[in-house]
């Protein structure tokens, strides 16, 4: 039963549209069977199109795939395979792709991953957003969009098409890189909702305390719960928090009133939470790698595809009274947790917690050197920066010991293409 007090996701009302199960039909074993079905018609679809899934999934029998231990059974795939060779697996004329992103990878090979989309695989996209959206605006509010849109199908051109079809007025206006022009916009504009990078968003709210936005989505990369608690409490704003990746189509899964989990884009994608070493599915509560199968995707299907994102399904339903499983928090990447020479890990999303909690700190980057000393250009209000408070704070919370220079510095820039992590030399990786 729906609770008085959180109102019902907008998704769980796009997964009865989308599926055709609505009301009590709409379970998480109904909705399981549904996915299964759809994966099987993508998978003959994929393997009678692409050369790579021709390949993989020659020898599968893919009418025995209905339920989680048979797709467990199945190969799984990642960014290297991508990379290595994206056109074998596309499933479409060329001319039917209507858009193509590149991305570079930071593996051993560097070679650029190319995701494919096609008309089709875009509308559902926009439809998503769209719905999503919905829960923290409405044709009443005024959306400022932090995220770049500057080119056709960009994640900001995709927001301001699903913003239309919900009747909100927005302002364009891209990742951030001149903040005192950004709290103009800000504040010329009557701003109710925004849409922005998460350390960007912090920086913004630090330096324009009195703006009330009523509701903000951070998105884009990790939110840690400092940055999110600072802005809350800074804004007394409601904040959401958005999973997607290019691989997904963007839009990967969004959060409720209850701020208990992403629900997830289930008409469009099979999630499952593997052992990262083992390939196993782990039980719901349990941290391991977020694996997705796209079910309805034209140009590019995904069968298993190894996002690398370290997260946990939920146990339980979600308060807002959906059915659907719930992903929690994004713990960052499995390959950004990074062993330093005396044997102490350290991740960037560990700093992101201990740093964006001090009050001067208004960003920072972070280097590892080849011999293991931890370099923090840390940007700070003006006249606050104390070295040996900011030291004390991150070896004691952290429990680092290794060699640590801390500096002035002028904060982490992304267009949302690329997420923060620590930059290392010559250090190994966990």
């Amino acid at each position: 039963m729906t609770s008085n007090k959180i109102p019902l996701s907008p998704i769980h009302r796009w997964l009865e549209q989308r599926t055709g199960l609505s009301g009590d039909a709409l379970t998480r074993e109904a909705l399981l069977d549904y996915q299964l079905k759809v994966l099987r018609e993508q998978m003959h679809y994929a393997r009678s199109r692409s050369r790579f899934y021709a390949e993989t999934l020659r020898d599968v029998d893919i009418d025995s795939v209905t339920s989680l231990d048979a797709l467990e059974k199945l190969p799984l795939c990642s960014a290297a395979d991508i990379a290595k060779a994206p056109d074998a697996f596309l499933c479409v004329p060329q001319r039917d792709v209507a858009r193509i992103t590149t991305l570079f990878t930071s593996g051993s090979t560097g070679k650029p991953k190319r995701i494919f989309f096609s008309e089709n695989d875009l509308e559902i996209m926009v439809q998503f957003f769209h719905w999503g959206m919905s829960c923290m605006a409405d044709e009443s509010d005024t959306v400022l969009i932090l995220m770049p849109s500057e080119t056709t199908w960009s994640v900001g051109d995709v927001l301001k098409r699903g913003l239309e079809r919900l009747g909100a007025r927005y302002v364009e206006y891209g990742p951030i890189r001149d903040y005192t022009d950004a709290v103009r916009v800000l504040r010329e504009n009557d701003i109710t909702c925004m849409v922005g990078i998460p350390s960007q968003v912090y920086r913004l709210a630090k330096l324009a305390p009195e703006v009330r936005p009523r509701t903000v989505l951070l998105s884009a990369d990790y939110v840690p719960i400092s940055v999110r608690k600072t802005i809350e409490t800074i804004w007394g704003a409601e904040v959401f928090d958005h999973y997607g990746l290019t691989e997904t189509g963007l839009a990967g899964g969004v959060e409720c009133h209850a701020h208990e989990g992403y629900h997830m884009r289930d008409a469009d994608m099979l999630f499952e939470i593997i052992d990262p070493e083992t390939g196993h599915r782990v039980p719901d509560g349990t941290m391991g790698e977020v694996v997705l199968s796209t079910l309805n995707r034209q140009a590019m299907p995904l069968i298993r595809y190894r996002t690398g994102d370290r997260a946990a399904f939920l146990p339980g339903s979600c308060p807002c009274g959906a059915a659907a499983a719930r992903i929690g928090k994004i713990q960052g990447r499995i390959r950004n947790d990074l062993v330093l020479p005396d044997g102490d890990k350290i991740s960037i999303h560990a700093l992101d917690e201990v740093l964006y909690a001090q009050p001067p700190v208004l960003d920072y980057t972070a280097e590892l050197t080849d011999d293991g000393k931890l370099i923090l250009s840390v940007l700070t209000v003006e006249g606050t920066f104390d070295i040996k408070k900011i030291e004390l704070a991150v070896r004691q919370t952290l429990q680092l010991h290794c060699p640590m220079e801390i500096c002035t510095g002028e904060g982490f820039f992304t267009k949302g293409t690329f997420k923060r992590e620590i930059t290392t030399k010559n250090i190994g990786e966990d």
